[in-house]
């Protein structure tokens, strides 16, 4: 059977930043952004998980006032306080909310679905370094920590930790090269550590049947760490107009086994190509464009349906499309 996830299918996503020089040396700015989230929306009940329609919507958001300072002309160093929010839904698990017997999976059966949005509000923080260290040459450097975010009440039952969604810390180095005026070319290498976060990383089994739903040791969706690597061209062509295109690998987190609780969150594609470009406009204001692209990837499971639950496997499919839009001005 095909169960189609995509019944809700565009997200709007706003951003906004604003950076100002305190001196030659010192900038103070706050980026306000999303910083990813989740939705599944399916088209028709799975008789394993509950009786009606089911999916789940997440969403995240970070404001981040950002302090930095010029050490030398060449090295420049930053840091950004993470205020995190994000709001949860679930539903249609209807079968995980048995309040006793051997069905009893949740220790919260009455906060695992259902319960419309629940919001939580977090912090965290992120230090970076820059460094050119010739005309062609430049490094960078950054690393963010764990956000550490208040529990999710109404679905404490569903993830572990009493609806503990952190969300994981990543840390990565790149470096840019400019071999001829107007062409810059970069490579990045992030790794995020879903590890740090055990709503996300704990495995669906053996943890399903010896700690319920809830619990620290409750079923999570068995997310390995992450290491992304990005390339990047940019190419001025004239001062109005500059062009760019890149490429970002990661293999997907979810292994084989893990793709039961995973048809709520199948988040598996794996390469990501844009295109973008920024016009410069006569006031010295700038319009840019910006389009990614993530092909379909299937992961099939390999005996990811509990026996308990009529065994088999569920196979997860995904590709993703966005389009953005900016425009930025100079005081």
């Amino acid at each position: 059977t095909v169960y189609d996830g995509n019944e809700s299918q565009n997200f709007f996503i706003p951003e906004f930043g604003y950076n100002r020089m305190l001196d030659a040396r010192m900038s103070l700015g706050v980026s306000v952004y999303g910083n990813g989230g989740m939705n599944t929306d399916y088209d028709k009940p799975f008789p394993l998980f509950g009786q009606t329609r089911p999916g789940v919507d997440l969403s995240q958001m970070f404001i981040a006032p950002t302090f930095a300072y010029k050490v030398t002309p060449e090295h420049a160093l930053g840091v950004s306080l993470n205020l995190a929010w994000q709001r949860f839904k679930s539903y249609g698990l209807e079968n995980f909310t048995a309040p006793s017997g051997p069905q009893q999976f949740s220790a919260y059966p009455a906060n695992v679905t259902n319960n419309g949005y629940d919001d939580s509000y977090g912090y965290g923080f992120r230090i970076g370094y820059l460094g050119q260290f010739s005309p062609m040459f430049a490094l960078g450097l950054t690393y963010q920590s764990k956000t550490w975010i208040t529990e999710l009440d109404k679905y404490k039952g569903l993830f572990a930790e009493q609806g503990g969604m952190d969300i994981p810390a990543n840390y990565g180095i790149g470096i840019a090269v400019t071999p001829m005026a107007g062409l810059t070319l970069a490579f990045d290498v992030v790794r995020i550590e879903y590890s740090g976060i055990k709503s996300v990383n704990n495995p669906l089994l053996p943890n399903l049947f010896q700690a319920r739903l809830g619990t620290d040791g409750g079923a999570g969706f068995g997310w390995q760490d992450v290491t992304a690597y990005k390339l990047g061209v940019q190419y001025a062509i004239n001062p109005q107009w500059t062009v760019r295109g890149g490429y970002n690998y990661g293999k997907q987190p979810i292994p084989q086994s893990e793709t039961f609780f995973n048809f709520l969150a199948p988040g598996v594609v794996e390469d990501h190509w844009t295109l973008g470009a920024t016009w410069t406009l006569a006031n010295k204001s700038e319009l840019s464009f910006a389009f990614m692209y993530a092909p379909s990837v299937t992961v099939n499971g390999v005996n990811s349906i509990p026996p308990a639950f009529g065994g088999g496997n569920i196979d997860l499919k995904m590709s993703e499309m966005s389009f953005g839009l900016a425009y930025g001005w100079k005081f």
